[in-house]
């Protein structure tokens, strides 16, 4: 029990890790766009982050949830 509780939450900061970084590439993919002088996503940088983290903390919240039912 202990190692399904050990891997799951390994599994939760890898997920947060991949989401993390998929907001920065899309951050750096705007800002690419902006600073070519080419037409930039409809959504801005701020934008981009704030859609990202409400996703990661959804995800995460719902690894909470798996966890918390496994371990009881």
């Amino acid at each position: 029990m202990r190692l399904l509780r050990i891997s799951l939450a390994l599994l939760l900061l890898a997920t947060g890790n991949a989401l993390y970084r998929h907001g920065l590439a899309m951050h750096a993919a705007y800002r690419a766009a902006y600073c070519s002088g080419r037409r930039p996503a409809s959504m801005s940088p701020a934008e981009l982050l704030l859609l990202g983290s409400i996703v990661g903390v959804g995800i995460a919240g719902v690894w909470v949830g798996i966890v918390w039912r496994v371990a009881q």
